[in-house]
């Protein structure tokens, strides 16, 4: 999930990739040096 502040439709980053927009992972998965797997984030809706 992103928090798309300019409403652009993106997740916008500086030149180094670090995002400058709020987002957020399901599921508490952790964020290290990149985004968590599929796996790590993903959960069961019922």
């Amino acid at each position: 999930m992103i928090h798309d502040e300019n409403r652009n439709g993106e997740l916008d980053s500086n030149m180094f990739g670090i995002p400058k927009q709020d987002y957020g992972f399901s599921n508490v998965a952790k964020v290290t040096s990149s985004p968590p797997s599929f796996c790590y984030a993903a959960f069961s809706y019922d």
